[in-house]
């Protein structure tokens, strides 16, 4: 019943979010637009998998690759236009996958179009937390799977919202939780619904770093042959999903020592000038690498750095992963701002890891402090962030023995039981 009151509410505003809002409201308007540019097929597929971001692609992109390439057809339903980039690509690979933006404003709740909007897999896989009433209704009548699954937050939501996840979960066949923790928090609130613990993110992460140098050498040789050597002789930092509002964690004497590279966490043109006067109105030295960086060019800033230490900006994109594994010490950004950005992956790739206070929502912090919390380092203020480096800057990288041998395993056993 309460679905079907909400198809009422969502026909009566579509008319209004369809066709008079968006003269007014450009967001909207470009929201529409991204919901109708995709390519309508016919394909009966097997499974439909939703992401809302990149992030959440990235953690099931492994089972999603692995039932590519057993000849799977799949429907990749995706929330965030930042990850249209990355779907597209996947679709160019595998002949077998159909995507398509999350019909968020153009959904259609009665008519033909509504069949042809919702999902067409047998099977629903989602991940992490974007339980639209429409997907929720799908997965009640069909197999359904809830991937990354974290309660982090729950006991913070208001009683409405409470009841509405509750239903939402035991709505699902099997539950995958990110973290040991949440798999507990799931049982304390009374979810009955068949659950296992595995993060499906470090295996992708590892696969990746597995190929750091090729990656990153086919973005631009030079960093490999030039730049990281240089750097790390020189004991550098690396600054990860950087803000220009975290200016403030660097000083002379830090930048004399540690020489940081930083790695924006946006790279329109915008925040990379934010980022460059924040730095300039500290009088910092500022050495950009850009793709287009040409070998004479990179040895001119060498130069100039060796003379007259700076920060490194790289606004290379794509390759962050795979360069945490050459560095000894990561600070990972949001910290100080919204929320932390990926730990996992600079955990993973064997650095000691520092970052700010508000960390609360991240169920990958959780996962490295049970791995190895030697190597994670929260700060509670800005200023903290020399201090540690000077005190654990003798330690070096150290990946978890046998971790890749371990997630293979329990991967196995996971797709095991689920059976697919």
């Amino acid at each position: 019943m309460i679905y079907f009151i909400y198809r009422i509410i969502r026909l009566f505003l579509f008319p209004f979010f369809n066709y008079l809002f968006p003269l007014f409201l450009s967001g909207l308007k470009s929201r529409i637009e991204f919901e109708r540019n995709f390519i309508q097929t016919n394909k009966v597929c097997d499974f439909t998998f939703e992401v809302s971001s990149e992030g959440e692609l990235e953690q099931v992109k492994t089972p999603l690759i692995d039932l590519l390439k057993a000849g799977k057809t799949i429907e990749l339903l995706y929330c965030s236009p930042s990850v249209d980039h990355k779907c597209r690509q996947l679709a160019d690979m595998f002949e077998n996958l159909v995507i398509r933006p999350l019909p968020l404003i153009t959904f259609c709740p009665f008519g033909k179009k509504y069949h042809r909007q919702r999902p067409q897999g047998h099977t629903l896989v989602m991940c992490r937390y974007d339980f639209f009433p429409e997907l929720i209704e799908f997965g009640r009548k069909h197999p359904s799977i809830l991937m990354s699954a974290s309660a982090q937050n729950f006991q913070k939501k208001n009683i409405f919202i409470k009841h509405y996840l509750k239903k939402a979960y035991k709505s699902f066949n099997f539950i995958i939780t990110a973290t040991e923790s949440d798999l507990n928090l799931f049982n304390l609130i009374g979810i009955k619904v068949p659950m296992r613990q595995f993060d499906f993110r470090a295996l992708s992460i590892l696969e990746r770093q597995a190929d750091a140098q090729k990656t990153i050498k086919e973005k631009s040789s030079i960093l490999i042959d030039k730049l990281i050597p240089y750097l790390k002789e020189n004991n550098t930092v690396i600054f990860g999903s950087f803000w220009d509002y975290e200016i403030d964690l660097l000083n002379k004497e830090l930048i004399k020592e540690f020489r940081p590279l930083l790695a924006p966490h946006k790279l329109n043109t915008k925040e990379l000038d934010q980022l460059k006067e924040a730095a300039l109105s500290r009088n910092f030295n500022i050495y950009l690498v850009e793709e287009s960086t040409t070998e004479s060019q990179l040895n001119e800033l060498l130069r100039q750095d060796a003379k007259e230490p700076g920060i490194w900006i790289c606004t290379i994109k794509g390759i962050l992963c795979e360069l945490y594994t050459y560095f000894d010490h990561v600070y990972v950004g949001g910290g100080f701002g919204e929320s932390i950005h990926s730990v996992l992956e600079p955990f993973l790739g064997g650095a000691h890891v520092y970052f700010g206070p508000i960390n609360y929502r991240s169920s990958e912090k959780i996962s490295i402090e049970k791995m190895d919390s030697s190597r994670v380092h929260p700060l509670l203020e800005m200023r903290e962030l020399y201090i540690r480096l000077k005190e654990y800057s003798y330690l070096p990288s150290q990946r978890v023995p046998g971790q890749e041998i371990k997630l293979a395993l329990e991967y196995r056993k996971i797709i095991s039981w689920l059976n697919w």
